[in-house]
């Protein structure tokens, strides 16, 4: 039978009173402590992952309603290495506190580099030839948009894509459409679809 006091399981057969409440505690206040929500704050020390799974050391970035983005301090990864220094954005069921007294490793912030964004249109104004100058000249080497379809694929790979599992089906959905068209935007820039077999080959001829 459950306890009167706070419904959790009876600690014994022979009583309907939980551990707690044997042992004279206020198991009411202890329950609504235990199930109350944990207030994170900036730059505070925490462990992410699964229950199951690896847990790394971070900290807090940002605090949402529904997720922490934390900044990962140590390694992190079995199957793949994440840089420390790397940004997750994480269910807060998969946070928990660093204990007191946590050495907080000695690990630079630094922002992650954000490419500008390109303005709409192209701004070239000219003949057709003028115009294919243009392009031929401010056109990248092959080599290098070959290495970031390569990038690519590799995010779009599961393990990466959902973040070991970390990840919230929505936010897979709407990370697996931002890198097709990232894809698709190194595939004009090259002339031609690039698989993933021909970029890996391409990149180690390289």
């Amino acid at each position: 039978m459950p306890c009167p006091f706070c419904k959790r399981p009876s600690a014994s057969s022979s009583s309907n009173l939980c551990g707690d409440a044997l042992m004279g505690r206020n198991c009411i206040d202890l329950t609504r402590a235990a199930q109350a929500p944990i207030n994170f704050k900036r730059d505070q020390l925490v462990y992410f992952g699964r229950r199951q799974g690896e847990k790394t050391l971070g900290e807090v970035v940002k605090v949402n309603a529904k997720s922490i983005k934390v900044r990962q301090l140590e390694a992190r990864g079995t199957m793949k290495d994440h840089r420390v220094g790397t940004l997750w954005n994480v269910a807060r069921s998969l946070v928990e506190p660093a204990p007191e007294g946590t050495a907080r490793p000695d690990v630079p912030k630094t922002e992650p580099v954000r490419r500008p964004r390109q303005p709409r249109g192209f701004p070239f104004m000219g003949t057709l030839d003028q115009l294919k100058a243009h392009l031929q000249e401010n056109k990248r080497p092959e080599p290098e948009i070959i290495r970031e379809i390569l990038g690519v694929y590799a995010a779009l790979s599961p393990e990466n894509l959902t973040c070991d599992g970390e990840l919230s089906q929505v936010q897979v959905i709407k990370r697996s459409r931002a890198l097709h068209v990232q894809l698709e935007a190194l595939f004009r820039e090259i002339g031609r679809r690039v698989s993933e077999t021909e970029a890996y080959q391409a990149a180690r001829a390289h």
